[in-house]
């Protein structure tokens, strides 16, 4: 649920689908800067159509909140990790 949840809200349309536009207004309500968008969101997009599937969207949340590896590429789900 909170997956979806968290989906829903990058997916401004409502289309199933988050396009990069989609993601960077997320960062940007966030005040995170939007040049981390594009890197978070390369990474996410596993298999480079250009948009971000719930699927993928759920395996990058999963890989963010269980890794204990510091240089994990999903370490920027939310924006630069702060020490």
């Amino acid at each position: 649920m909170v997956v979806s949840m968290g989906f829903k809200v990058m997916d401004i349309d409502g289309d199933g689908l988050v396009t990069k536009e989609e993601h960077a207004a997320y960062f940007y309500s966030m005040n995170v800067p939007v040049e981390e968008s594009k890197k978070i969101f390369d990474v996410m997009d596993t298999n480079k159509d250009g948009f971000i599937s719930i699927d993928e969207y759920a395996h990058a949340y999963a890989e963010f909140l269980f890794t204990e590896d510091p240089n994990n590429e999903y370490n920027g789900f939310f924006g630069p990790l702060v020490d």
